[in-house]
């Protein structure tokens, strides 16, 4: 990856995993292979997916408290900050994420504003669908209110889109699996 590819960090919580390289943020499992914990995040973001479709109501408007139980829920056994707001500053490339003194209030407003407007999310014609999901969305990555899982693997990011199964496939393999050694228990 190049250094624009990735997120920067500055302050307290930009420490890395001793032995990892400065490649493995510094987490509860003592993990120092990127790869093993880049494996590790997605199968918790499986275990937390799953946990999350069960527990959500067709009529649930959404707000900032649920996004940080959801970052918890993913990652609140490999990292001591899951589900709570940042309190580092990150840039990628030459684009600054709002800074993290900021973070409380614009989560606020996402709550009074396009949180309250577009949930509960009813059925409705795909382009209505579309904005409404693109203008939470936006928000969202322009406050990036977490800190980002190992520098902000997008691979992983992108398991939260619901993907339907091709007609034919094998069923996906349950995140509840012994290999997590119960780093997706929070």
């Amino acid at each position: 990856m190049g250094t624009s590819d990735r997120y920067e960090a500055c302050g307290a919580e930009a420490e890395f995993e001793p032995g990892s390289r400065g490649r493995v943020l510094r987490n509860l499992v003592g993990v120092r292979s990127l790869r093993e914990m880049q494996r590790l995040e997605a199968e918790c973001l499986l275990a937390a997916t799953e946990e999350a479709i069960a527990e959500t109501r067709d009529d649930q408007r959404f707000d900032a408290t649920d996004l940080c139980r959801w970052h918890r829920d993913w990652l609140g056994g490999l990292y001591v900050w899951a589900g709570e707001y940042r309190q580092v500053n990150l840039t990628k490339g030459e684009l600054m994420f709002a800074a993290a003194e900021q973070v409380p209030r614009l989560m606020e407003e996402l709550d009074r504003g396009p949180l309250r407007e577009f949930t509960p999310c009813h059925p409705a014609e795909p382009a209505t669908v579309a904005r409404a999901l693109g203008v939470v969305h936006a928000e969202l990555v322009l406050i990036h209110p977490f800190r980002p899982e190992e520098r902000g693997c997008p691979r992983s990011r992108r398991s939260w889109r619901p993907t339907p199964e091709p007609p034919g496939a094998a069923p996906r393999p349950s995140a509840s699996t012994d290999s997590l050694q119960g780093a997706c228990d929070s």
